[in-house]
C-alpha cells in the first residue's frame, strides 16, 4: 500500500526532516511503499531556490499534492494541525476518502505493533486499507 506522509516543516529546525526520516524508515520496513515531502529535494538536486519564503513554500507543495493523489492512506505526523501544507494535504485525502492516521496515536502505534509480527519470518506483508486501523474522525 502506497501512503503519504505530512506534516509541519516551515519554520522546525531542519525542516522536521529527523521526524520524516523516522517515520518513512518505519513504515518502509513494515512494507508500505511512502512518499514523504522530505524526499522532493532528492528528486531534484539541481533546482534553484527561491528567496521568498512563500515562492518556496509554494513550489514544495506544487510538487506535494499530485503524491496525495498516488497514494492509498495519509499519515500525519504531531502537529499537522498548525501547517498549512499538511492541513491542505488532509483536506485533498478527506475528499478523496481515504484512510487518515496520525502516526502517533496508540491505534496506528498498536497496529504498527501488530504488522510488525505479522511480518516475522516474512519476506514483506501487504498492508491493505480497512484491515488493521479504522482511519481518525478529523
Amino acid at each position: 500500500m502506497k501512503l503519504y506522509i505530512a506534516g509541519p516543516m516551515a519554520g522546525i529546525e531542519q525542516m522536521n526532516y529527523p521526524a520524516f526520516a523516522k517515520a518513512t524508515a518505519e513504515l518502509r520496513e513494515l512494507g508500505f511503499d511512502v512518499l514523504s515531502p522530505h524526499e522532493i529535494d532528492d528528486r531534484f538536486p539541481h533546482r534553484a531556490h527561491y528567496n521568498d519564503p512563500q515562492e518556496e513554500w509554494l513550489w514544495y507543495m506544487i510538487q506535494c499534492i499530485p503524491m496525495v493523489f498516488e497514494v492509498q492512506m495519509l499519515v500525519l505526523l504531531d502537529g499537522w494541525f498548525n501547517s498549512r501544507g499538511a492541513q491542505i494535504e488532509r483536506q485533498i485525502a478527506e475528499c478523496r476518502n481515504i484512510p487518515i492516521y496520525e502516526y502517533t496515536s496508540t491505534r496506528f502505534r498498536e497496529s504498527l505493533l501488530i504488522i510488525q509480527t505479522l511480518n516475522a519470518g516474512k519476506d514483506q506483508f501487504e498492508p491493505r486499507t480497512g484491515g488493521l486501523v479504522q482511519p481518525l474522525d478529523l
